[in-house]
């Protein structure tokens, strides 16, 4: 099995996020659990978008920000995602206009002019993936090596946080380790550096 880069790991995603389109939502360090959640993308910006209503247990969590992790799984079940990142209310008329369509609509039966409904936007950090075949493990950008090497698992990304720039991660497929260095953050060049 061929090494993948950083862009590459980074390229396939972004796509199964926007293929599969769904995946859960849930804040570090809340005693709540993940929420499923349909993804909107906006790759060049770094971020992933979300229909909620403002008074739902999440949004009020998340108050002025928060840090959150997505986590998702391609519909061939071949790899898995923990992105992390900043969760913020953000009630962005433009993209809830852009982003609309039947499959929103089947949730949020009172239309996009409810004044309850509102976006979620994740500013995304860091990303850690396992695949099962095709693609070397790895994380892209910013990415966090505080995953227990013995799990792998959804727990390990629900319990540990960094953002320090490596990751260890496990190809499930041959049972070996790669160790890997992000080429580039999660952010883009417009936007400020992210804090701690």
């Amino acid at each position: 099995m061929t090494e993948q880069t950083a862009e590459e790991i980074e390229d396939r995603l972004w796509a199964e996020i926007d293929k599969g389109r769904f995946g859960m939502l849930g804040l570090v360090g809340q005693s709540m659990h993940f929420q499923p959640m349909t993804a909107f993308t906006e790759r060049p910006e770094g971020k992933i978008w979300f229909f909620t209503y403002r008074d739902s247990d999440l949004a009020r969590k998340v108050g002025d920000g928060a840090k959150a992790m997505f986590v998702v799984q391609s519909k061939d079940q071949d790899m898995q995602a923990c992105v992390g990142g900043l969760l913020t209310q953000d009630h962005d008329v433009d993209r809830i206009e852009t982003f609309w369509g039947p499959m929103i609509a089947a949730w949020f039966p009172e239309g996009r002019e409810d004044p309850r409904l509102t976006l979620l936007r994740f500013d995304c950090s860091d990303a850690a993936t396992w695949t099962s075949s095709g693609l070397s493990p790895g994380c892209s950008r910013r990415v966090c090596d505080s995953l227990s090497d013995a799990l792998l698992s959804w727990i390990a990304c629900l319990l540990k946080w960094s953002s320090s720039w490596s990751v260890r991660s496990r190809d499930s497929s041959a049972g070996t380790r790669s160790k890997g260095t992000a080429k580039r953050p999660m952010t883009s060049s417009k936007d400020p550096p992210a804090s701690s």
